[in-house]
């Protein structure tokens, strides 16, 4: 969930800096629901609070953005994990 928050928050930022806007501070809660949908977690994410200069439209192309950041299209595509050890060298 610590990864989900850090590349939400990093992806809003770089979003809104490419686009000039002003982002003071960006905070976001993720929430293990422990509610199970259609097989798979549900999680929930709340970002907040965005600056108040912000449109309407500046604040749901965010909220678009946050839907699509790696981590979450990775959680959303049940992504599996295979972990490795390389030899001592």
């Amino acid at each position: 969930m610590s990864g989900l928050a850090a590349c939400t928050a990093t992806t809003l930022r770089m979003y809104a800096q490419r686009k000039g806007w002003d982002l003071a501070t960006i905070k976001v809660d993720v929430r293990y629901d422990g509610r199970w949908n259609d097989g798979r977690p549900r999680l929930s994410s709340a970002r907040s609070p965005f600056p108040v200069g912000l449109t309407p439209q500046q604040r749901q192309r965010l909220a678009e953005i946050a839907e699509r950041t790696p981590v979450t299209l990775a959680i959303r595509e049940g992504t599996s994990i295979s972990t490795s050890f390389l030899p001592d060298v």
